[in-house]
């Protein structure tokens, strides 16, 4: 008994291994690599090579960038982003689809930029580069359709000798025309209505966001309407009505919406005039004609009618004048400034 109890007491006396004394075994341990560690990679810097390293409006840029080895199934991208609109036929860059870059032996990845248009731009066909602060992109691209976007690298177009600054973007020109069984007629109580056919195209301006974004508008619609036909009116003897009548630029159609087209022609002629009782003479003062379509609408053959009324007419009788227009709304295909 007395032999078991000195085993005890002599196992009691070992001394612990307290935390404060692994402490240093376990740095030790790590330091002779018998314990494993996780360690954090240093994430390689991308570096960009610009050439030219100011890049002018008319020039291509050849881009090369220093970058992290690709993992298997993605490639590298370069694209170049804008912050700021801008408004002038240039390339923008915002919407263009990233260039490939070609991999060099030294690890490197190069591509060239072209001002080439933009993908879907309203604009002609812009063959510079707009003037002004822009961002290099690159990105990783894959696997699949995955993109990442890895750094980016601010640069500045600028003119250089010899360029010029970018025309402002044009507007769409588009012809109005008035197709077969288009009609002006003239009427007054008690007397037989007067009509002629209308034709003539009619020139305007169009861009989306000229001049209500939220409302688009053809502008600056002018020509020349022919009213060929209009019989003189009896109460009027030594007046000829007009056979062609001048549409002023103030004139305007919006495109159609939920409540239907509209189409605003001044024209450059009093409403008694365009009746056919007036002195003799040339045409003189403008008369607005509204004409109105449903909502069903069709830009390449809209039905639309117009009313201009209380015409004053000799004796202190009235009158009145009614379009009905078939209009054809079509882009021309050429631009205006």
């Amino acid at each position: 008994m007395g032999r078991v109890q000195r085993q005890r007491r002599s196992r009691s006396r070992r001394p612990a291994i307290t935390l404060a004394r692994r402490t240093p075994l376990l740095a030790a341990a790590l330091a002779c690599g018998l314990v494993a560690a996780p360690t954090a990679s240093a994430a390689t810097r991308v570096t960009f090579e610009v050439r030219p390293a100011a890049p002018r409006l008319a020039k291509p840029i050849t881009v090369t960038v220093k970058a992290p080895k690709l993992p298997f199934g993605t490639i590298y991208r370069l694209a170049i982003d804008r912050s700021t609109p801008w408004r002038n036929v240039c390339v923008y860059g915002a919407n263009a689809t990233p260039v490939e870059m070609r991999a060099l032996r030294d690890g490197r990845f190069t591509a060239t930029l072209r001002p080439k248009p933009d993908e879907g731009a309203d604009m002609p066909p812009a063959k510079t580069w707009c003037p002004g602060p822009a961002k290099l992109r690159l990105e990783r691209y894959g696997p699949g359709t995955l993109q990442t976007t890895v750094a980016k690298r601010a640069i500045r177009f600028s003119r250089g000798a010899g360029e010029a600054d970018p025309p402002p973007i044009p507007a769409h020109e588009v012809s109005i025309t008035f197709l077969p069984g288009s009609t002006l007629t003239a009427w007054a109580p008690g007397r037989p209505d007067r009509s002629t056919p209308v034709t003539g195209s009619l020139l305007g301006r169009f861009r989306n966001g000229e001049p209500d974004a939220q409302n688009p508008a053809t502008t600056q619609i002018a020509g020349i309407l022919s009213l060929p036909s209009l019989a003189p009116d009896p109460l009027c003897p030594g007046s000829t009505p007009p056979t062609t009548v001048e549409v002023d630029s103030s004139s305007t159609m919006p495109l159609p919406g939920a409540t239907g087209s509209m189409l605003t022609l001044v024209l450059r002629a009093q409403p008694e005039q365009l009746f056919g009782c007036s002195p003799p003479g040339g045409l003189t003062g403008t008369t607005t004609l509204t004409a109105v379509g449903s909502a069903a609408g069709r830009l390449d053959r809209d039905p639309m009618i117009g009313v201009i009324g209380d015409v004053a007419l000799p004796g202190g009788s009235q009158g009145g004048i009614t379009t009905n227009l078939l209009v054809n709304w079509a882009d021309t295909g050429r631009w205006r400034p």
